[in-house]
């Protein structure tokens, strides 16, 4: 049996970093999205566009994580905006 894996697409849109997330965003991603946006954070970017639309399944974690990193961002005068208007 295959497991369907997360994609992740990252683009430099102006000033903001977009992440545009497709497929299940399980457990075992959490830490690693985590990861990829304090990275972001650490490097001096202050806006992070998050698009979750093409989301099939999302984790409990997800959200505190998210939540985590808004907190942080905004502590260094930035924002992360989601992009989400599906079921999941």
């Amino acid at each position: 049996m295959l497991s369907e894996a997360l994609d992740i697409t990252i683009e430099s849109r102006g000033d903001s970093i977009w992440l545009i997330l497709s497929g299940p965003f399980n457990q075992e991603q959490v830490t690693n999205i985590r990861t990829k946006i304090e990275g972001f954070i650490r490097d001096g970017h202050r806006l992070i566009t998050i698009n979750l639309e093409a989301l099939t399944h999302i984790h409990k974690d997800v959200a505190p994580m998210l939540l985590n990193m808004l907190n942080l961002i905004r502590g260094k005068g930035g924002d992360i905006k989601l992009i989400f208007r599906n079921e999941t």
